[in-house]
């Protein structure tokens, strides 16, 4: 019997990723601490008008054995895209998709563990949804807000959790951190108390292009033998 996570593998193609330019991804994800590299991130991408419409990535470790894969389709919502990761070391594999007016979210912990799944009823108060593949459409389509300085707040939906967080994104205003040719953000959760066990994570932008160039936190790569949560700056190489 095939494993009940297989579903997502059938995705949603609109009309706009027929036509949307393909572009390359390559990463390079270190240790913050450390300054140890952990994986090479690469893959191609699809782009209309600017906003990320699919993605398929493998993560290699520094063995070279590709141990991660991400798929990744906008359906609906640009900053809540249907995506799927799968762990080929051990079976891990965790997603999300939305389904008419909830969002599934799918969880297994290992190739011997039961896939679990949980619709999620978000509250429709106005507050956008995002998934971790999401951020840069959501910063895209907030763009000229953020640059004013104005904080944005989003649902977040965290597969390992299997549930959402209410978050927010806003331009990082560190003292000595110089824009340049980058604008930098930052996103935290909104509860003041939880933000003080919770490291924020931070993005940067190209300004001209307005590509993802620096991711900085927690990632979705796991340490094994378990997961440890470790931070990361991923640096993206954008042509």
């Amino acid at each position: 019997m095939k494993p009940a996570i297989n579903w997502f593998f059938i995705f949603y193609t609109s009309a706009a990723a027929l036509f949307a330019e393909s572009l390359p991804v390559k990463a390079t994800g270190v240790d913050v601490k450390t300054g140890e590299k952990i994986f090479t991130e690469t893959g191609r991408s699809q782009y209309s008008d600017g906003y990320l419409r699919s993605a398929e990535i493998e993560f290699r470790g520094t063995d070279g054995k590709v141990y991660t894969r991400q798929k990744i389709r906008v359906n609906q919502f640009p900053a809540a895209p249907n995506y799927l990761l799968e762990d080929l070391r051990d079976g891990h594999g965790e997603g999300v998709m939305h389904s008419g007016s909830a969002f599934e979210v799918f969880f297994k912990n290992d190739a011997a563990a039961v896939a679990e799944k949980i619709t999620l009823r978000i509250p429709q108060n106005g507050t956008p949804v995002v998934t971790f593949p999401g951020f840069t459409n959501f910063v895209l389509q907030h763009w000229s807000a953020l640059l004013r300085g104005e904080p944005v707040y989003f649902y977040l939906i965290v597969p390992t959790q299997r549930d959402f967080y209410r978050f927010r994104v806003l331009r990082e205003t560190l003292p000595g951190l110089a824009d340049g040719d980058q604008v930098h953000f930052r996103i935290e959760l909104q509860n003041m108390v939880l933000r003080m066990f919770a490291d924020p994570i931070r993005i940067s932008f190209d300004v001209r292009k307005k590509r993802l160039v620096q991711y900085e936190g927690i990632h979705f790569v796991r340490d094994l033998p378990k997961f440890l949560g470790r931070k990361l700056r991923v640096t993206y190489q954008i042509d």
